[in-house]
C-alpha cells in the first residue's frame, strides 16, 4: 500500500500545476527585468534577447503571479493600483511574446495566416484569456480613459515608445506618465513640425491611438484626428504661440513614420552588459627607457 501512495504521489507531483503565487504589489520581479534585460535607445525599448534567454526563469515568474491574481487581491487594489497593474502586466506579457516568439524580421511572422499576432492569446488574467489589442483595449485604453498610458506602453515592435525603466507604482503614476508624455513628445527625431511644408510628423502609434486624445473622431485627407489632437500636439511641438495656433489649423497635415514591425530586441553583444559600470584602465607605470 506504501508503495501504491508512493507512486500516485509522485504522478502527482508531475501533473499538478504550480502553487498559485502571492501577488507582489511593488513587481519586484518585473522590476529585475527592466534593469537586467532591457535598454533604451535611439528613443526606443529593446529586449536584450540573448541575455534574457539564458535567464527567463525571472520573467517567467513575474507573469505567474501577475496571472495568479485572485479576484480578492484585485478587488483589494485602488484605482491608480489597478492601472499600474494592467500597464506592468502588458509590458511584461509583451517581453515574453518577443521571448517566445520565433520572428527576426516582422512581428507579423508571430501570427498565422488566418490570425494576427495582435490577435492571439497573450495574457491570462482573472480566468479569462486576452489577445494583445483585448487587454491593450479593455484594460488599458478604455478602462482609465486617460490616453498617456500610451506613453508607457511597450508594444513589442520598433516604432514602440521607450518605457521607463522601472516598475510604475500608483503613488507616482500621474507624475510617471507626464514625464514619459513630454520626454516622448519633445523628441525631435520622432515628433516635429515643419513649418514650410505645414505638415506635422508624428511617431507612428499616434496613427492608431491619436484618436484617444481627441474628442472628435474625425479624420483629416490623410486619416489622422483633428481638433483637440492638434491643439494638444501644439504645446510640445512649439514654444512661440504663433506657430502653435499654426499646428492647430485644420490646414495643417498630419503624417507619421513608417511603419516598422521588427521585433523590439538587440543581439548586439556590446549591450550584454550594460547594467556593469565600466572599469577604469590601470595607469601603466612609468619606467625609464633602457639607454642604447
Amino acid at each position: 500500500m506504501k508503495i501504491v501512495a508512493l507512486f500516485f504521489a509522485g504522478v502527482g507531483i508531475f501533473t499538478s500545476r504550480p502553487a498559485p503565487a502571492a501577488f507582489d504589489p511593488h513587481y519586484a520581479k518585473w522590476a529585475i527585468v527592466l534593469h537586467e534585460f532591457m535598454v533604451n535607445r535611439d528613443s526606443r525599448t529593446f529586449v536584450v534577447l540573448p541575455k534574457l534567454r539564458t535567464h527567463d526563469r525571472v520573467l517567467r515568474d513575474c507573469l505567474h503571479e501577475i496571472e495568479e491574481i485572485t479576484p480578492a487581491e484585485y478587488g483589494q487594489l485602488s484605482v491608480g493600483e489597478k492601472s499600474v497593474f494592467a500597464i506592468n502586466a502588458f509590458n511584461a506579457a509583451m517581453v515574453r511574446f518577443i521571448l517566445d516568439c520565433p520572428a527576426h524580421d516582422s512581428l507579423k511572422q508571430c501570427g498565422h495566416w488566418y490570425r494576427r499576432y495582435t490577435k492571439m492569446p497573450f495574457l491570462r488574467v482573472l480566468g479569462k484569456t486576452y489577445s494583445m489589442d483585448e487587454f491593450r483595449s479593455d484594460w488599458i485604453r478604455y478602462a482609465y480613459n486617460d490616453p498617456r498610458m500610451l506613453f508607457v506602453l511597450f508594444d513589442g515592435s520598433q516604432q514602440t515608445v521607450p518605457i521607463p525603466r522601472e516598475p510604475l507604482h500608483a503613488e507616482t503614476l500621474s507624475s510617471q506618465l507626464e514625464t514619459s508624455e513630454r520626454g516622448f513628445l519633445k523628441d525631435r527625431t520622432r515628433n516635429f513640425y515643419d513649418p514650410p511644408r505645414r505638415r506635422i510628423h508624428l511617431a507612428r502609434m499616434f496613427k492608431k491611438f491619436g484618436v484617444d486624445f481627441d474628442a472628435s473622431t474625425q479624420g483629416d485627407q490623410t486619416g489622422a484626428p483633428v481638433g483637440v489632437f492638434k491643439a494638444y500636439l501644439a504645446k510640445f511641438l512649439a514654444d512661440a504661440p504663433v506657430t502653435q495656433a499654426e499646428i492647430a489649423e485644420p490646414l495643417t497635415v498630419i503624417e507619421f513614420e513608417d511603419a516598422d514591425l521588427r521585433p523590439a530586441f538587440t543581439d548586439r553583444a556590446a549591450e550584454l552588459e550594460f547594467t556593469r559600470p565600466a572599469r577604469p584602465k590601470a595607469a601603466k607605470p612609468n619606467r625609464p627607457k633602457a639607454k642604447p
